[in-house]
């Protein structure tokens, strides 16, 4: 798993986190944040096995976006700001993110690309756990 990491002077990297899908959420908040710190210290990581990249412009202000995949991924996930949207009762607000996936048809096909939205989805909604 890697994710998007702004450098200075408008460099752009990616953080790598090997064998993300083995790790329990409070190890993969510390190995996200020690992968941010690497990267930000230019200390170079494999991309070599790194199918999915997450992209997220919240900081930044942007709600949407469309992400580009750019091999060796097979598929980058763009996560964007989260906002506070009324819903049916204009009393009530939910908060919102807006997710595009973007990926490699020749890997991934529609099905399995909604399927992991629809996991990601979820495990947004169950989860919350602060991220330095």
């Amino acid at each position: 798993f890697g994710y998007a990491v702004a450098l200075e002077n408008d460099a752009l990297d990616t953080a790598v986190i090997p064998k993300a899908r083995n790790l329990a959420w409070p190890d993969f908040v510390e190995a996200y944040n020690e992968a941010l710190k690497t990267t930000r210290a230019r200390r170079p990581s494999s991309k070599a096995r790194t199918p999915l990249i997450i992209t997220s412009m919240g900081g930044f202000s942007v709600r949407s976006g469309l992400p580009v995949v750019v091999p060796p991924a097979i598929a980058t996930l763009f996560i964007g700001e989260s906002h506070w949207e009324f819903g049916s009762n204009p009393h009530e607000t939910t908060e919102q993110v807006e997710l595009c996936l973007s990926f490699d048809h020749r890997w991934l096909n529609g099905v399995a690309g909604a399927s992991f939205l629809n996991d990601v989805t979820r495990f947004m909604r169950e989860i919350r756990y602060p991220v330095e």
